[in-house]
């Protein structure tokens, strides 16, 4: 499986999607703690529908947009 890079830009860009940001951090737990600071980790339970094909992909354009409206 194809694991991207985090970079700084994407970083803050995963911080300002809030709760996508939780969902997401559960892949990268250990390594990327810095995801799951802040208020995105208590709704990871309720966003459970982002599925990693989607995060890589999100992650591969760089686009900024919200990926739980397609659940």
């Amino acid at each position: 499986m194809w694991l991207p890079e985090i970079s700084g830009k994407y970083l803050k860009r995963l911080q300002k999607l809030g709760t996508f940001a939780g969902t997401f951090a559960r892949f990268f737990r250990k390594k990327y703690l810095l995801i799951s600071k802040k208020r995105t980790i208590f709704a990871i339970e309720n966003e459970r529908q982002a599925c990693w094909r989607d995060t890589s992909r999100w992650l591969a354009f760089g686009k900024s947009k919200q990926l739980n409206n397609n659940s």
